[in-house]
């Protein structure tokens, strides 16, 4: 069985910005979560370079990021949809990982799979998915 094969949803190509915060155990995201969302860093004035998804779906998204996150981590996404404004934001787990080459400064891709979304959050990314063109293996 292919890849294709084992898919729910179909895949659309994307060029989206976003960032990601580690969901603790204890039901609280990583300590510097308003640092970044503000894109700086934990050091003074240090900024922070945002993720890139490439390809999304009802199911998930390819998250590339410079910081590697292992599978069945839980993490927040703040994706910022152009000519929307502003972020949807999600939470998903990672599937899987592995080291990408070739588009500095990502180092990682992830696999996000979906675990919760608000309504209103999941129609501002459908109508950004109706304006992009579905992913081809071929």
């Amino acid at each position: 069985m292919n890849i294709r094969d084992r898919r729910q949803y179909p895949r659309y190509i994307a060029d989206l910005s976003a960032y990601c915060y580690k969901f603790e155990k204890n039901g609280t995201s990583e300590k510097h979560l308003a640092k970044v969302k503000g894109c700086v860093g934990e050091r003074d004035g240090e900024l922070v370079t945002p993720d890139k998804v490439t390809d999304i779906s009802k199911g998930g998204l390819f998250l590339m990021t410079i910081r590697s996150y292992p599978a069945d981590t839980i993490l927040v996404v703040e994706l910022m949809l152009p000519e929307q404004g502003g972020t949807v934001s999600t939470v998903g787990v990672v599937r899987w990982k592995r080291e990408i080459s070739g588009d500095e400064p990502y180092i990682f891709g992830h696999g996000i799979h979906f675990l919760y979304m608000k309504k209103e959050q999941w129609s501002r990314i459908e109508r950004y998915m109706l304006q992009i063109k579905p992913f081809s293996l071929a």
